[in-house]
């Protein structure tokens, strides 16, 4: 069964989940549209790249079990996604939300924090340069040191440190170069709440289902039907804080950033997988990204 070929974590399954995302996502898009743009390319290597960082979150910090669930259900939903996001900004974003979340999660052993922290609070704000709603991520930040490392002042002071200097390279930039950094958060339309499930399309199905299914995770975390081990629970928080972030750009502003909440959907839905006994209902839930995928070709 499927599930059973992903239950263990060897190399080719690292291979399949990058050449699925990488050439995949670009033969793919190529002929879902029947043009080829070099978008389809710079998509494809952030993705593929993606893979390697969300991987290397999840090894470091137990959050699912030595199995290859995650790659198989991240480059599903990822791949699913892509066919609506024609922008490759998104994939470079999700890169860059990735990283941060590296960063913080690595507070809990308590080395470099402060280091940690401004790395974090930077490449949050890089992002934010190229989507200025994304700002909201700066929340996590602070999560983060309010979980793991609350006790010194200069914890709380140096995110403002980190996104004092991104502001002022990025000022730099734009006084010369045509590049618009900046100067985005002074435009008050840039925040305009435009609630797109009111102007529901077909497209947007692969991110409904996204947004229920992580609604669904976070009851579930809350309500503790899943057992997460008391040692780990701050970072599955810091995750769920994250995942509501995501929400809010999703549902207030626009649907293409359920890119930030698919890692999240991910690993949450591994642990849902792991704690289901029963085998046929543990096969239904594995095989629902691959038919959200399918989903999205039809749509597309």
């Amino acid at each position: 069964m499927l599930s059973r070929f992903f239950s263990t974590s060897q190399p080719f399954h690292y291979l399949i989940s990058m050449l699925l995302l990488a050439p995949g996502s670009m033969l793919l898009s190529y002929w879902l549209h029947d043009v080829w743009q070099w978008n389809y390319v710079w998509s494809g290597l952030f993705m593929a790249f993606s893979v390697l960082v969300i991987q290397f979150i999840i090894l470091k910090n137990e959050l699912t079990g030595k199995n290859s669930y995650l790659l198989y259900a991240y480059t599903m939903f990822l791949l699913a996604a892509a066919i609506s996001i024609d922008n490759w900004f998104y994939f470079l974003g999700l890169v860059l939300m990735l990283l941060a979340l590296r960063r913080l999660l690595s507070l809990k052993n308590g080395k470099s924090v402060l280091s940690k922290i401004f790395d974090a609070t930077f490449l949050i704000a890089v992002m934010a340069m190229i989507f200025p709603l994304t700002i909201v991520f700066l929340l996590s930040v602070f999560v983060a040191v309010f979980l793991f490392n609350r006790g010194n002042w200069r914890h709380w002071a140096i995110p403002v440190v980190a996104l004092l200097a991104v502001f002022m390279i990025s000022w730099i930039i734009q006084l010369y170069t045509n590049w618009t950094t900046v100067s985005q958060f002074l435009n008050g339309d840039v925040f305009l709440i435009e609630l797109p499930f009111l102007y529901w399309q077909p497209e947007f199905l692969v991110s409904s289902v996204i947004v229920v299914a992580s609604i669904v995770g976070l009851l579930i975390y809350i309500l503790k039907l899943v057992d997460i081990h008391q040692r780990v629970r701050p970072r599955f928080s810091l995750l769920v804080m994250t995942g509501i972030f995501s929400l809010v750009l999703i549902i207030l502003f626009d649907f293409r950033y359920v890119i930030f909440l698919i890692p999240l959907v991910s690993i949450f839905m591994v642990r849902a997988v792991e704690n289901v006994q029963h085998r046929l209902w543990k096969e239904v839930l594995f095989i629902m990204p691959a038919l959200l995928l399918l989903v999205a070709i039809f749509i597309g």
